[in-house]
């Protein structure tokens, strides 16, 4: 959608200046380009972004319905809406990931613990869904609700899980932002804009967009200026 898009990589050995007075960012003693990943999301728009997530949520509701009425399986219904979890994920985790490659000094980002917590939130989800059927089916699905204790702490980690990586993406955006580590007073406000889900990504999403745009500028003039050296 947007083309190939490079960026400097930002890591190792910092502020070295050239003899023309070229500041250049080294990793291991030289300059690398390399393509920024998920380019054409970063630099979405936020009406496609919206239409997208909240289009297959809403596709999800019709599909279900449809199954419904035709006596369908309810496995239908299920992936249907799944699907739309799937693309939200997908959502935080490349802004989420795309920000932490990019983070100020001095912040920590646990991108692993954040993908992580991805994973299981999807996992359980499913999960969850299937035992929804089953409640909602007790003819086709014989169950018991005391067979479900079990999910209650698998629950209340999905809970932390899901806060966990509001608080990532809240976080690692504002750090990037104000360039800085900020504590939870800093970027609380964002963090319950991304909470205010489909709303906030008329609000989030330009501000990811505009990060992008300024660095891919920067960074294609500063790749310019190594081409002529």
């Amino acid at each position: 959608m947007f083309g190939p898009t490079f960026h400097l990589i930002a890591e190792g050995e910092r502020g070295r200046t050239d003899p023309n007075g070229l500041a250049l960012e080294y990793q291991d003693q030289q300059t690398a380009l390399e393509p920024l990943k998920y380019d054409w999301v970063v630099l979405a728009e936020s009406w496609q972004v919206f239409l997208v997530i909240v289009g297959s949520m809403f596709l999800g509701v019709l599909i279900t319905a449809w199954a419904e009425l035709e006596r369908v399986s309810h496995l239908v219904g299920i992936f249907a809406n799944y699907f739309s979890e799937v693309l939200l994920a997908g959502w935080f985790y490349v802004i989420g990931t795309s920000l932490a490659r990019i983070k100020p000094e001095g912040t920590t980002l646990r991108t692993g613990w954040f993908i992580f917590n991805l994973i299981y939130f999807l996992s359980y989800s499913l999960v969850l869904l299937f035992f929804a059927v089953a409640i909602l089916t007790p003819s086709q699905f014989p169950f018991d609700v005391e067979d479900a204790l079990f999910l209650l702490p698998l629950h209340l980690y999905a809970i932390y899980s899901a806060l966990s990586i509001v608080a990532f993406v809240a976080r690692a955006l504002v750090s990037v932002e104000l360039r800085q580590a900020v504590p939870f007073s800093i970027y609380g406000g964002t963090f319950l804009l991304l909470f205010f889900f489909p709303f906030g990504i008329w609000i989030i999403q330009p501000r990811v967009q505009a990060i992008f745009r300024e660095r891919i500028s920067h960074e294609d003039d500063l790749a310019g200026d190594l081409i002529d050296l």
